[in-house]
């Protein structure tokens, strides 16, 4: 059986392979970047109004989950991408405690790949709110996160045998590049949340823990077991 690295592909499989959220994120994208008013898109995806007009001195803690660049970098990649369950489910526990809204963090982070839209709108929006700049690039960054959980999907099924073609480099080549994307990708999101929870450098949460290296060795460990499996279906294509 061949072992899975990709956190995308853990979390998102079931819903890539179900077609009728995509009607209904096209819907949500074509509103956000065609349209200046708010459709029945943002009612279903969107965080309550409040979360929007809430000052801050009103709120109960960070709207967002803050990490440091570096600290997020080596979690992220060295625990095959495991730590964007937690990263996830962080972010949406503390904009619910933060609006006051009924959202489901669980459910939330289970359907990662769509909910990362508007949660990645909720940044920007929260940004011009307190007139500290935007992430005006909100939507591209969804469109990667889509993008290259798709490609890590094609490449478990072409390490499973499945997909009949030999990529340049091999497998273990772009299982890597994949992986160091989609780290970028979200460290540009996280530098967002950095500032618009009020600190911009992540000082608050930029040491690495016991439970942290816990983790990162899981994941090194997880690496090094695929490593064969890779090289393998390399020489076999």
């Amino acid at each position: 059986m061949v072992m899975v690295v990709r956190l995308e592909v853990f979390v998102c499989r079931k819903l890539l392979y179900s077609y009728i959220f995509c009607r209904v994120l096209i819907r949500l994208i074509a509103s956000a970047l065609f349209s200046k008013g708010y459709e029945m898109s943002d009612l279903i995806y969107a965080p309550p109004k409040a979360s929007l007009e809430k000052d801050e001195t009103d709120s109960r803690g960070p709207e967002f989950y803050v990490v440091s660049l570096k600290k997020f970098f080596i979690l992220y990649l060295l625990t095959s991408g495991f730590f964007a369950i937690h990263w996830f489910y962080r972010n949406w526990s503390l904009n619910k405690k933060f609006s006051g809204s009924k959202v489901w963090p669980v459910a939330r982070v289970i359907f990662a790949v769509i909910y990362a839209f508007p949660l990645f709108r909720t940044v920007d929006k929260s940004l011009r709110r307190q007139g500290r700049g935007h992430m005006a690039y909100w939507a591209i960054s969804g469109l990667v996160l889509l993008a290259l959980t798709i490609a890590g999907m094609v490449l478990s099924q072409g390490v499973a045998g499945h997909v009949q073609f030999k990529p340049v480099g091999g497998w273990l080549v772009w299982a890597v590049l994949l992986a160091t994307a989609q780290t970028f990708n979200l460290m540009l999101v996280q530098s967002k949340m950095n500032a618009a929870a009020l600190d911009p450098d992540g000082s608050t949460n930029s040491r690495l823990t016991w439970a942290n290296g816990l983790w990162i060795l899981a994941g090194c460990a997880i690496w090094l077991m695929s490593i064969p499996t890779y090289l393998s279906a390399s020489a076999a294509a």
